[in-house]
């Protein structure tokens, strides 16, 4: 009987290309805007339709869920749910950081495992451990993966420590392919950093499976976000073998030569040719099958992870939210670069494709040593304001500490995104001491979550409102947004766009109507004159350079954005001195709100 019997078929979802991460070594970086269109998004009901007749064609199968995150499709849990129902069992991939309390609650861990990943780039160890302890509390299985990006491993072996310390259990590590300062990867791991990673002469000779038998694309395949099924991730779309919304798909009758140059995700590894599997057998012969799809899942969507890197927006810092965020508490100002790394891929940014490269110039220290040099500018200049950028400023490591201790001597602003922990920020951040510019990314955050940490943070007494960028393909929901923000009595401020887009120049693309539009969200006269006119400051005195500066993610320091490769120092460095007077303006176009330093005459 059919309700006797369990098929030994394995699917691999990629359910979409979008991820609220960008991590540095992934195999999207760079990639996400272009592979993002391929994404299909249905009803629970319509792709219920679909698992139905791959059920009823293939029989009771693994599903392995990954992406992209998983968990940012829409109604990911309510799909979930309905696909327990009819698959053998599913696994779930996850950097953990979207909807897990929710995840747990409400799925059924005898029917499904979820597997987190720790992107360092992103989280702390301490959060992480905190996430492995709530899926254990809630009975999920599953493994916990780490890729071996080689920036990572002098931390690893403290990694695994506290990881086996804090909850008994061991890190799956996922070798590193691809290129890192050149140097090509796995086989650039020295023997010491095999031995930490747990690689051998073995491994490398398992993960070479050209010419062998491979029951990819018999017994498993891989379905894209598009319905595209492959063999397998490593062979991609070169072997295509049908698409899943086809109700005629069919896999192949038997096992085939392997085409793929490495197979470090096992994506073979289900024993037999295809048979079923008697139901006395199921529950010795489940957890094996079990165990091994949690495994392969993991490392296939950790893999890529591990193969991983401008527009003319230039420094085109989101506006001043309200005129008294900007009036310094002292008489110096620092803009502060503090890394060159962003969890978002938005087309205008500056960075837009230049993410790698710049990424490379970043300086990680710990608070402590930080401070050092923030104490330093307090002992020769008094308590200045520290207006810290980014990148995404949240997810430099130990952000929220690093507030506290800079508040404590200097005033602060940050400019976000709001993709990072507010909920712990309000927490432990004086908002006396700290306030914030909340910028508005559509492609990548949604206007309920934006509208719950924006009231959490007004709630908690932080002053800050909302920016949104003018780029012209998102320029209509400029007064529905404004609207919705004036109600719940948030802040709305607009940016003027830097760069250029369907072969038209911006801000001077801009029509006069656009502009009269634009112009209420525009905040002072001087912003209109230099931000959205474009009027060029150039031979104005100017007090960038003497009690203004801008300080990169290196530590080196310049006049102003505008100027950036004409260096007046390091913050690092002891004998760093600001300039001793103002300079007449060497800039053609001030596009920030750095013209708040032109002298008035």
């Amino acid at each position: 009987m059919a309700s006797n019997v369990i098929s030994k078929i394995r699917f691999t979802w990629d359910i979409s290309y979008d991820c609220n991460y960008r991590c540095s070594y992934c195999f999207f970086d760079g990639k996400w805007e272009d592979y993002r269109k391929r994404n299909v998004y249905l009803s629970v009901e319509d792709w219920m339709k679909h698992w139905n007749r791959i059920r009823e064609n293939h029989g009771q199968i693994f599903l392995i869920v990954t992406g992209g995150e998983p968990l940012i499709y829409p109604n990911f849990i309510d799909l979930i749910k309905k696909l327990s129902i009819i698959c053998f069992h599913i696994n779930v991939s996850t950097n953990s950081s979207m909807n897990l309390m929710k995840f747990v609650k409400e799925i059924d861990p005898e029917k499904v495992s979820i597997s987190l990943s720790f992107q360092r780039e992103f989280d702390s160890l301490e959060v992480f451990i905190e996430r492995v302890r709530l899926i254990r509390k809630y009975n999920f299985n599953g493994c916990l993966n780490l890729v071996a990006y080689p920036p990572f491993l002098e931390r690893l072996e403290n990694d695994k420590k506290k990881l086996m310390a804090e909850t008994q259990e061991e890190f799956k590590i996922i070798p590193f392919f691809g290129k890192y300062k050149n140097i090509e990867y796995p086989q650039g791991y020295t023997q010491g950093e095999r031995q930490l990673i747990g690689i051998d002469d073995k491994w490398f000779n398992n993960v070479r499976r050209k010419g062998t038998l491979c029951s990819a694309g018999h017994t498993s395949a891989l379905v894209f976000p598009d319905g595209k099924v492959a063999r397998c991730g490593q062979i991609g779309e070169r072997v295509i073998l049908g698409n899943f919304f086809d109700p005629n798909l069919q896999l192949y009758g038997k096992s085939m030569i392997c085409d793929a140059e490495y197979c470090p995700c096992q994506e073979d590894n289900i024993e037999g040719d295809g048979q079923e599997l008697e139901a006395d057998k199921i529950d010795s012969r489940a957890k094996e099958n079990l165990d091994i799809a949690n495994n392969e899942a993991d490392t296939l969507d950790t893999f890529k992870l591990s193969i991983g890197n401008v527009s003319d927006n230039s420094k085109a810092e989101l506006p001043k939210i309200n005129e008294d965020l900007s009036n310094s508490n002292g008489k110096i100002k620092f803009a502060w670069d503090i890394h060159y790394k962003c969890n978002f891929r938005c087309p205008y940014c500056w960075f837009y494709k230049e993410w790698a490269r710049m990424g490379q110039r970043s300086l990680y220290l710990s608070p402590e040593e930080w401070m050092v040099h923030w104490r330093r500018i307090y002992d020769k200049y008094g308590k200045a304001r520290i207006e810290i950028v980014g990148g995404e400023p949240f997810i430099y490591p130990n952000f929220i500490e690093l507030v506290k201790m800079i508040s404590s001597l200097h005033s602060v602003k940050i400019t976000t995104n709001l993709s990072g922990n507010i909920e712990r920020f309000v927490q432990e951040v004086n908002p006396e001491l700290v306030d914030l510019d909340l910028n508005f990314h559509v492609l990548f955050i949604d206007l309920e979550t934006v509208l719950k940490k924006t009231l959490l943070l007004k709630k908690a007494g932080f002053k800050g409102g909302i920016c949104y960028l003018a780029y012209p393909p998102q320029m209509h929901k400029i007064q529905s947004l404004g609207e919705t923000f004036r109600k719940e009595g948030i802040n709305f401020a607009l940016a003027a766009f830097w760069g250029e887009h369907n072969g038209k120049k911006y801000p001077n693309a801009y029509t006069e109507e656009e502009k009269e539009m634009m112009r209420p969200y525009l905040g002072n006269i001087d912003r209109v004159t230099y931000h959205l006119n474009a009027q060029s400051p150039k031979g104005r005195l100017c007090n960038a350079g003497y009690m203004y500066a801008d300080i990169q993610a290196d530590g080196n320091v310049v006049r102003c954005a505008q100027l950036g490769h004409k260096s007046i120092g390091n913050i690092t460095d002891d004998m760093f001195n600001l300039l001793e007077k103002p300079l007449p303006c060497e800039a053609e176009t001030c596009p920030g709100n750095e013209y708040d330093n032109l002298i008035r005459l």
